[in-house]
């Protein structure tokens, strides 16, 4: 990935979750929103505390590391907590941020604030964003608009299918509804066309099963992070 927003769209059960992380897992500088505290079992550095957050990203600069991974998981509500985290992974920059449900901080016609800037002003900072929402109707229309490549599982209902004609076309809203239950389609906006790859989902999908239980090279430096969350409590 390079200044880039992915966008990973499907219904609970379908596999979106084991794709997002098969997409992140390799990337040397990464911080996740996970509020469903979903990702510990590939990426352990547990921050749940602002204090924390600002520690593990900006230590990162001090000591001069190249690689590290870290996630966020709100105590509170998700919504008022992105807020600082926002600014922090703006501050930061140079970095991959996944959010997974973006639906539980955003609506079709709000963002964050700094969430906003991180879709309109972060590939000036090199920030690329992977997002996740069960459903693309439910989605800011900023963040599907500036959204360069989508992953998009099976949808049958009207509203996701209408909302993804309006954003991908209509044969793109049309393939989606014959899909089987797990399968996905990956669009490329530019182009404006389905990536046509039959190994596609094998591999992405493969990678992430085989990855269970190992960490990746970004996550062995910061156990740290981890002990001193858990002195906290």
């Amino acid at each position: 990935m390079q200044n880039e927003i992915i966008g990973i769209v499907g219904r609970k059960g379908s596999g979106k979750s084991r794709l997002f992380a098969a997409l992140l897992r390799g990337c040397d500088r990464l911080i996740l929103f996970d509020p469903m505290a979903e990702h510990g079992y590939w990426c352990p550095n547990l921050i749940h505390t602002e204090d924390r957050l600002n520690d593990f990203l900006f230590k990162h600069t001090l000591d001069g590391r190249k690689t590290f991974a870290g996630r966020f998981v709100p105590q509170d509500d998700p919504r008022e907590e992105f807020e600082p985290f926002g600014r922090m992974v703006y501050d930061r920059g140079y970095l991959t941020l996944g959010v997974e449900e973006i639906g539980l901080i955003s609506q079709p016609n709000y963002l964050p604030k700094s969430l906003d800037k991180i879709v309109r002003l972060g590939r000036h900072r090199w920030i690329n964003l992977v997002w996740t929402s069960q459903r693309i109707a439910e989605v800011s229309k900023r963040l599907t608009s500036a959204t360069d490549r989508f992953y998009i599982f099976r949808h049958t209902e009207p509203r996701d299918l209408d909302a993804l004609a309006e954003r991908c076309g209509s044969g793109v809203a049309e393939r989606v509804s014959e899909l089987g239950l797990h399968d996905f389609v990956e669009f490329d906006v530019l182009s404006g066309e389905i990536v046509e790859d039959e190994e596609t989902q094998e591999t992405e999908m493969d990678e992430e099963t085989e990855g269970e239980g190992e960490e990746s090279p970004a996550q062995e430096n910061d156990s740290e992070v981890e002990r001193a969350n858990s002195n906290e409590n």
